[in-house]
């Protein structure tokens, strides 16, 4: 089965009229979108990519104030669930706080994932 060829843009629109940047990784397959970890940007993944490169077409994008996508107007307040620990007091004990609401979140969607013995908790 061969995958017809890919075309990324180098920006899609998200709310509010934002630009995202997006960068084509490389590979053949079938396409994979990367979505990084905060802090990080999409091109930090370019390892992965080469590594999946014979069984996917990586994608990535940048989300807001990461990498190539602009920073959103105004103050940027981050909630202080998505700490792993109090910032006034890094030697002190980790948070318990639930970061969920806060956080962006991804799903494996590849049916040929082998989820081994892992389980939902």
């Amino acid at each position: 089965m061969t995958t017809p060829p890919i075309t990324i843009p180098a920006t899609v629109e998200s709310t509010g009229g934002v630009q995202l940047a997006v960068h084509d990784l490389g590979g053949s397959g079938s396409p994979l979108l990367i979505s990084h970890a905060t802090g990080f940007h999409g091109h930090c993944y370019l390892p992965v990519a080469h590594a999946l490169a014979p069984l996917h077409h990586s994608i990535a994008f940048d989300y807001r104030g990461h990498g190539d996508t602009p920073r959103p107007e105004g103050q940027v307040v981050w909630d202080e669930a998505v700490f792993a620990h109090n910032p006034t007091d890094p030697d002190g004990p980790a948070s318990t706080l639930d970061s969920a609401p806060y956080v962006p979140r991804s799903v494996v969607a590849n049916p040929y994932f082998d989820w081994g013995d892992d389980r939902h908790p």
